[in-house]
């Protein structure tokens, strides 16, 4: 079956590896992403980068000692 333009369409793979239970699953666009989808999308990476920012060796949140110290 051939896949229209847009979207969204979602493809999802499940398999068993060495006994456990795996699943991918990907949400795509064909030819364009219409706006609805676009701009969720841009407020994802945004955050996704000042993570990532956030997330530097020796770093620690307060939060993650004290589940350690518990």
């Amino acid at each position: 079956m051939p896949m229209e333009n847009g979207g969204p369409h979602v493809s999802i793979v499940t398999a068993q590896v060495d006994g456990y239970g795996v699943e991918l699953e990907r949400t795509f666009f064909l030819g364009y992403v219409p706006e609805w989808a676009a701009a969720p999308f841009a407020a994802m990476l945004e955050a996704r980068a000042t993570a990532f920012a956030m997330a530097l060796p020796g770093r620690f949140s307060r939060r993650s000692i004290a589940r350690c110290e518990r």
